[in-house]
C-alpha cells in the first residue's frame, strides 16, 4: 500500500467511524506516522498507539505458530508436506521480491490451479495460512497471497540452514566474488531476525553470526560496518544470550547520543546519518539494556540535548517512565532556549497518555511562556495526553481564567489555543461535569 492509499483509507474509511475515546492501534511502519495522519485520527477525538518494535501479544506469527504445531499433530503428513512446500515458496518469492523490485509489497502473488482440491494448498487455503485474492483470467488458476507479510519471512527464515547464506563466511574487507550480502538488503531484514529468533538454531552459531555482523570491515570506510552493526544491535533482541549483548548496545546508545570526551573535557557526537540510524534502532534491540543504558545519559551528562533526546527515546521504549518525565519536565522549566522547551513539550504529548505529571508540566507551559509556537505545541501535546474526565476537568478549572476579557485584549494569541483547548474539553464532557470546574464549584456523586 502507497502513502496516498493509507491517507485515503484513513480519512474516508476510518476516520468517519471513528468517535471520541476511541483508540486506533498501528504498528511502526513509515506511512503509518506520515504528516497528517495522527492529526486526522486526533481531530475526532480517538487517539493513536503506536506499538513497540516488538510486540508478541499483537504478532500474527505467535498466533500462526500455535496453530501450525495444532494442525501437525492432526494432520502429520498433509500438514508436514504443506509446511515444506510453504518455506520452499516462500524463499522463493523473497528472491522474486528482489528481481521484480516489489521491495516494498506487503504480499507476493502465487498461483494455485482449482483442480488440485487434495493438495497441500487446499489445506493451507482451509486453514487461512494462504489466502485467495483473485483470478488469473484464464478461469482454472486463482491468485493466493500469504496471510501476512511477516508469515512469508517466518517461513523463509526456516529455509535457511547457514548464516553463510546471509553474508559469506569467508567475508575479509571486500566483496567475495559471486556471493550475495543479504544483510545489506532491505527485505531480507526481518527474514534474518525470524533465523536468529529460532530455537533449533545452536547458539554457538548465531553468536558467529553477531560477531561478523559486529566485525564487518568492508573496505570503503565504514559505511557498511555501521549498516552490520546495527542489523546485529537488533539481532540480539531475537538472541538475548549473546556474550555481545551488552557492549552492543552501550555502543549503540553511544553513536545516538554521544559521549563525555574525558581528554578535551567535552560532550562529543557522531555524525547525522550514524546519529539517526543509531536511535532508529535502540527501540528495537534488548529493551532492558537499551533502558539502563539511557538512564545512565541522562543522569550523568549535562548535555542538554543529549538528554532530552534520550528522555524522548526512553519514553518511546518504556512509556510512563518516570525519569524521562523528570527530565523532561526538568528541561521545561529551566531551559533558556525555546526549541528545547518546544521538543520536550512535544515529547511530553506522547511519552504516557494520561500523566498526571506530564498534564502538570504542560499546563504551567501554557499559562506563562510568552512564545507563541511553544504555547501551541504545549496545547497540541496537551489535548493528545487528557484522557479521563477528571482530567478534562482539571484543565477547564486551571485555563479559563485565560478567557478573560483582559486576556483577549492584551494576549489574543493565549486566549485563541486556550479557548480551542477548553472547546475540547466541552465536546467530552458532560454539561453538569463542564459547568462545576468552570465555576469553581465541588463536584458531587451522580445520583
Amino acid at each position: 500500500m502507497k502513502g496516498k492509499d493509507f491517507q485515503d483509507f484513513i480519512e474516508q474509511d476510518l476516520v468517519p467511524r471513528l468517535n471520541p475515546g476511541d483508540v486506533v492501534v498501528m504498528d511502526n511502519l513509515n506511512i503509518h506516522k506520515m504528516e497528517g495522519i495522527e492529526e486526522m485520527i486526533t481531530a475526532t477525538g480517538a487517539r493513536v498507539e503506536y506499538l513497540p518494535p516488538y510486540s508478541p501479544d499483537f504478532n500474527p506469527i505467535e498466533m500462526l505458530w500455535s496453530t501450525v504445531k495444532s494442525v501437525v499433530r492432526m494432520f502429520p503428513t498433509r500438514a508436514m508436506e504443506a509446511l515444506e512446500q510453504l518455506i520452499k515458496l516462500a524463499l522463493m518469492l523473497m528472491e522474486i521480491r528482489l528481481r521484480t523490485g516489489l521491495l516494498n509489497a506487503v504480499t507476493v502473488l502465487i498461483k494455485y490451479r482449482t483442480s488440485c482440491k487434495t493438495s497441500w494448498a487446499d489445506l493451507v487455503l482451509r486453514l487461512g495460512w494462504l489466502n485467495r485474492v483473485g483470478r488469473d483470467g484464464r478461469g482454472d488458476s486463482s491468485i493466493l497471497a500469504f496471510y501476512h507479510a511477516t508469515f512469508q519471512e517466518y517461513f523463509a527464515a526456516l529455509t535457511v540452514e547457514d548464516w553463510d547464506y546471509f553474508m559469506p563466511r569467508n567475508h575479509v574487507n571486500f566483496p567475495v566474488a559471486g556471493m550475495r550480502y543479504r544483510i545489506f538488503e532491505q527485505q531480507w531484514k526481518q527474514v534474518i531476525l525470524c533465523w536468529l529468533g529460532r530455537k533449533d538454531i545452536k547458539a554457538q552459531k548465531k553468536e558467529e553470526f553477531i560477531r561478523a555482523l559486529v566485525e564487518f570491515k568492508g573496505g570503503v570506510r565504514d559505511f557498511y560496518g555501521y549498516q552490520a552493526y546495527l542489523l546485529a544491535a537488533a539481532g540480539i533482541n531475537q538472541f538475548k544470550a549473546c556474550s555481545l549483548a551488552t557492549e552492543m548496545v552501550r555502543q549503540v546508545v553511544k553513536w545516538g547520543f554521544g559521549y563525555f570526551n574525558t581528554e578535551k573535557q567535552e560532550w562529543r557526537t557522531f555524525l547525522d546519518p550514524i546519529k539517526e540510524a543509531a536511535r532508529e534502532v535502540i527501540p528495537q534491540t534488548i529493551r532492558p539494556l537499551a533502558i539502563a543504558v539511557l538512564l545512565e545519559i541522562i543522569r550523568t551528562t549535562e548535555n542538554e540535548n543529549s538528554r532530552r533526546w534520550a528522555a524522548d527515546s526512553l519514553g518511546k521504549i518504556d512509556p510512563g517512565n518516570p525519569k524521562a518525565i523528570a527530565v523532561l519536565l526538568e528541561i521545561i522549566r529551566t531551559t533558556e532556549n525555546e526549541n528545547s522547551r518546544r521538543w520536550a513539550a512535544d515529547s511530553l504529548g506522547k511519552i504516557d497518555p494520561g500523566n498526571s505529571k506530564a498534564i502538570a508540566g504542560l499546563l504551567e507551559i501554557i499559562g506563562t511562556t510568552e512564545d507563541k509556537f511553544t504555547r501551541i505545541q504545549a496545547a497540541d501535546s496537551l489535548g493528545k495526553i487528557l484522557t479521563t474526565p477528571e482530567q478534562y476537568a482539571g484543565v477547564v478549572s486551571a485555563l479559563k481564567d485565560c478567557l478573560s476579557d483582559e486576556t483577549y485584549r492584551d494576549n489574543f494569541k493565549r486566549f485563541a489555543k486556550c479557548y480551542k483547548l477548553i472547546c475540547n474539553c466541552a465536546e467530552n464532557l458532560p454539561y453538569p461535569e463542564f459547568y462545576q470546574p468552570w465555576h469553581n464549584l465541588p463536584t458531587t456523586p451522580h445520583p
